[in-house]
C-alpha cells in the first residue's frame, strides 16, 4: 500500500460515517454502498471493527454537561480509551501502520468507536467531572507504562 500523504481523504473517509449515521436512523441499516465506501477508504480494519462492534463492549463515558467524552474499549485484557474527534490509539497498529508507514487511516479501535456512534450500539454512562478526571489520569498512566 502506498504512503497516505497529507490531503483530504482521511477527512472525507470519517465524513461518511456523518452520513451512516442519518442513514441508520432513517433506514435501521448501513446500505452496501455505504459499507463499499468505507472498507474503499478503511480496507481491513474496518472487518476488524465491525467483529469488535460485535462481540466487545464499548462504553462512551461523558460528563453531565457533554462537554468532555470518551470511549471505553473493553478486548478481553486489553483496554483502549479513544478520544470524541481524535484519530489516535495506543495500538501497535496505530503506532506501525498509521503513525509509522503512514499505510493507514485509522485503526480498527478507532473505527470501532465509530460505527458504535452511527449505529447507536454503544453503553452510555455519565461521570461528574472528578470521577471523570480519575479516569483520564488512570489512562495517562497505563499510557505512560507502554514503551513506544
Amino acid at each position: 500500500m502506498h504512503e497516505l500523504k497529507k490531503s483530504l481523504i482521511p477527512q472525507k473517509a470519517f465524513d461518511i460515517f456523518k452520513r451512516i449515521e442519518q442513514s441508520y436512523k432513517d433506514q435501521g441499516r448501513i446500505s452496501s454502498e455505504e459499507l463499499l465506501a468505507l472498507y474503499s477508504y478503511f480496507g481491513e480494519p474496518l472487518n476488524e471493527a465491525t467483529e469488535i462492534l460485535e462481540k466487545c463492549k464499548i462504553t462512551q463515558y461523558s460528563t453531565g454537561d457533554f462537554c468532555r467524552q470518551i470511549f471505553d474499549i473493553s478486548i478481553s485484557e486489553e483496554q483502549y480509551a479513544i478520544f470524541e474527534n481524535i484519530n489516535f490509539c495506543h495500538c501497535k497498529f496505530f503506532e506501525d501502520k498509521v503513525l509509522g508507514e503512514k499505510t493507514c487511516i485509522t485503526c480498527k479501535h478507532v473505527l470501532a468507536v465509530y460505527l458504535a456512534k452511527a449505529t447507536g450500539e454503544l453503553k452510555k454512562e455519565t461521570l461528574d467531572h472528578d470521577v471523570f478526571q480519575q479516569y483520564l489520569n488512570a489512562q495517562l498512566g497505563a499510557y505512560s507504562n507502554i514503551n513506544m
